[in-house]
């Protein structure tokens, strides 16, 4: 089961509380609008860097791959 819930503005770090729609008083509390900074604040610089990065494709640890060509020889003894 859902209950339905909104946000009011609040004195804290998040700027805002939740509470259950039902208990919604316009005189007493007031709706808190998000703008698109307060959303997600942490993600403004994701994707923005100026630093290149190389990648190197390498096997998975214990996978099983191709043998050398080395590997399959006889050596003379």
């Amino acid at each position: 089961m859902q209950c339905p819930v909104v946000k009011v503005k609040f004195d804290n770090e998040q700027g805002y509380y939740l509470l259950n729609e039902s208990d919604f008083d316009e005189s007493k509390h007031e709706l808190f609008i998000e703008s698109s900074e307060t959303e997600n604040p942490q993600t403004e610089d994701i994707g923005k860097s100026d630093a290149s990065v190389s990648v190197a494709k390498t096997q998975d640890a214990g996978a099983a791959g191709p043998k050398p060509p080395w590997a399959s020889r006889k050596t003379k003894s």
